[in-house]
């Protein structure tokens, strides 16, 4: 009798029927050919022109490990970019890896809406709060997917604050040139790299930019040190035009990140939080490029 096969009727048994099998794909150029078309047809690559991705095919990373990434031909690359801003210990670390391995085996994710919250997001946020000095308040969190979503909700908050403080008229934001705050309709307008605005007009309105501390280029023909801080004089005579009683907020990175990668001179930043104490304007520190190390401090 053919094995697997019953004693009574001859046919196969339960245990002995054919299991699905996944079948992995070897890595040969069909593959790579296929993985290519299938990224062209489906995937939305942004800040790149579709036409562009004719002569330049797109870098398919299949595989990481600290800074150094591989590429579907074994080409290996040092990952600059960090994923995008976010892989501040390099990928695959072991550490991570076991965290995230062992909150999956037992809560996948849950929410903070309506009252609900989980062990992990409460000792995250005390950390958090444990890592500011006292004197600025920053004591509650609330955790999102990425920095276009972080700033839309930090300019909504600016403006509500406001609002329960009864100053309706409170509203305007400021952000400076060169500037870049995400790719939410908001943080389109706050951000000051005027391509990210072609083709979407009319911008939401409200916002407002200024100069920025940008030496290489200063567009007052100016030389640090021997200058007079004009960028800093540019926002403060915005707010007096504007008027202060007009103005929520004035969001700024600690340093410019996709406008050029624009550390600021030593006294740019405390003069700014003094102008807006003085003004009774939030200020909006934007850390989601420099933030959690990737300086070589915790936050920029």
């Amino acid at each position: 009798m053919a094995p697997g096969k019953s004693k009574k009727t001859g046919r196969k048994s339960r245990s002995a029927a054919k299991k699905p099998t996944v079948v992995r794909k070897p890595a040969g150029i069909d593959y790579k050919l296929e993985l290519l078309a299938l990224d062209k047809k489906f995937l939305v690559h942004p800040l790149t022109h579709p036409k562009d991705l004719d002569k330049h095919p797109p870098k398919i990373i299949v595989r990481g490990q600290g800074v150094k990434m591989w590429d579907i031909y074994g080409k290996e690359y040092i990952d600059g970019f960090a994923g995008l801003w976010c892989m501040a210990v390099g990928h695959n670390h072991p550490r991570i890896i076991e965290a995230v391995n062992r909150q999956m085996k037992e809560l996948s994710y849950f929410t903070s809406f309506h009252g609900h919250s989980s062990p992990p997001s409460i000792e995250l946020a005390a950390k958090l709060a444990s890592m500011f000095h006292p004197d600025y308040n920053l004591t509650r969190a609330w955790f999102m997917c990425g920095g276009s979503e972080v700033n839309e909700t930090n300019l909504k908050m600016a403006r509500l604050y406001w609002q329960l403080q009864g100053k309706t008229e409170k509203s305007k934001i400021i952000s400076r040139r060169f500037s870049y705050h995400g790719m939410g309709l908001a943080t389109t307008a706050a951000t000051g790299i005027f391509p990210f605005h072609w083709n979407i007009e009319p911008l939401a309105g409200g916002f407002i930019q200024v100069a920025a501390p940008y030496c290489y280029q200063c567009e007052f023909d100016k030389q640090y040190p021997g200058c007079q801080f004009e960028c800093i004089t540019d926002l403060e005579e915005t707010i007096v035009n504007e008027g202060p009683d007009t103005i929520a907020a004035f969001i700024a990175e600690p340093i410019i990140g996709s406008g050029g990668v624009v550390p600021p001179v030593p006294e740019y930043f405390p003069r700014v939080r003094e102008i807006c104490d003085k003004n009774n304007i939030l200020l909006i520190i934007d850390e989601v490029i420099t933030g959690f190390g990737r300086t070589g401090k915790m936050f920029g």
